[in-house]
């Protein structure tokens, strides 16, 4: 089975994207995007961009993320739509989602 990587994705400048709430504003998702495409641009596997991707994502966004990246999967999630995306940059795709009540437990505490 042929290594798959992200090289020819680094030049694809914007993302496609499948699903999104209408509750998302729009600076998130560009942000979330941008964000994206900056962890294609490292040279390492899928796990690593995803790992880089979720660090990336909770410093500056609130909550925290579950991320999914690659070029071939399956998924069966059940999640909050209003804090789901799904796109892809090039042919890599990316599920992610964001667990706001994860967070507003541990804010409580």
């Amino acid at each position: 089975m042929p290594l798959l990587d992200a090289r020819n994705d680094r030049k694809v400048r914007e993302a496609e994207v499948f699903y999104c709430s209408e509750l998302m504003e729009h600076t998130v998702i560009a942000k979330i995007c941008q964000l994206a495409s900056s962890a294609l641009q490292n040279d390492c596997p899928m796990m690593e961009m995803a790992r880089a991707l979720k660090s990336d994502l909770e410093k500056q966004l609130t909550g925290e993320w579950t991320v999914i990246i690659g070029k071939t999967f399956g998924a069966f999630l059940t999640v909050d739509a209003r804090n789901f995306l799904h796109f892809r940059i090039g042919r890599t795709y990316f599920v992610l989602h964001r667990n706001e009540e994860k967070t507003r437990k541990s804010q409580s505490k």
